[in-house]
């Protein structure tokens, strides 16, 4: 394939790309649990249907005390386990999401 000028150029194709985000508005209680896992609870839809799995590393926005990125250990339907001591304990609150957030790694050489 060429273009008008003559040179080799490739299709392009636009990705379709599925985002992992909460849905139905669930209202999301955080907990930090002492010596423990740290919990993210929801009080309607379901994690897993939502596509939230294990090992996922997430975004989270609009709360109060808990923006930031995390790392899924454990996902259930209604609850999220995250590394211990890093959330504060909050809500429930109605104005937080999370999503499926890219980690990408800059190597200075």
């Amino acid at each position: 394939m060429t273009d008008d000028d003559g040179d080799h150029a490739l299709p392009f194709h636009s990705p379709t790309v599925d985002v992992v985000r909460t849905e139905d508005d669930p209202e999301l209680e955080f907990t930090l649990v002492p010596l423990g896992l740290d919990l993210i609870d929801r009080d309607a839809g379901s994690f897993l249907a939502d596509g939230f799995s294990s090992g996922m590393y997430i975004a989270i926005a609009g709360s109060d005390l808990n923006d930031g990125f995390q790392t899924i250990l454990t996902a259930l339907a209604t609850q999220l386990k995250i590394n211990a001591d890093v959330l504060a304990t909050e809500g429930p609150t109605p104005f937080a999401e999370l999503s499926e957030a890219t980690r990408i790694r800059v190597r200075v050489v």
